[in-house]
């Protein structure tokens, strides 16, 4: 009886710990203390990276200057040694310009920061960039300091399964 009894108990605690390895999310529970630890929150679209992380571009820039560089080989080196490979790159604008020409500029911007991840070891064919352009401000384009926020690329990692 005490042996079938302590079968139950291993079985029962494999399970927990399989089950504890797996978040709702699919990341598991060490990515998601480094995604957390890196400056990722967790959003409706997945985990982004916070607002004090974002790139941010010049005017009509899709350009990465040496800092921007420097913080994506932290990003891709934090996000391959927990295995974290597919990733979405969005490019945004400010209200400046056609819609024509900020959704061009956006796909530009999102695509430099694609590049540039793909060159330091991040697999190309994982990453997906969207140019949204002007259409998500998270500030408001009537100021100089509101338009430079919204002149950015976010990076997110896509909730498996959304």
């Amino acid at each position: 009886m005490k042996s079938r009894s302590f079968r139950f108990f291993l079985s029962f605690f494999a399970i927990c710990l399989l089950a504890a390895c797996q978040t709702p999310t699919g990341l598991t529970a060490e990515q998601i203390i480094v995604l957390k630890d890196n400056g990722f929150t967790e959003t409706e679209s997945g985990w982004e990276l916070n607002l004090e992380s974002r790139l941010l571009f010049d005017i009509s820039s899709a350009e990465l200057n040496q800092q921007e560089r420097v913080s994506l080989d932290k990003i891709a080196r934090t996000l391959l040694s927990v295995q974290i490979t597919n990733i979405v790159i969005e490019g945004h604008t400010d209200s400046t310009g056609t819609m024509a020409y900020n959704r061009e500029l956006s796909r530009k911007r999102a695509s430099i920061v694609a590049n540039y991840l793909a060159s330091v070891g991040m697999p190309a064919d994982r990453m997906q960039i969207k140019g949204m352009g002007s259409d998500v401000p998270i500030a408001s384009n009537k100021t100089l300091a509101g338009r430079k926020e919204n002149r950015r690329t976010v990076i997110i990692i896509p909730v498996p399964g959304q």
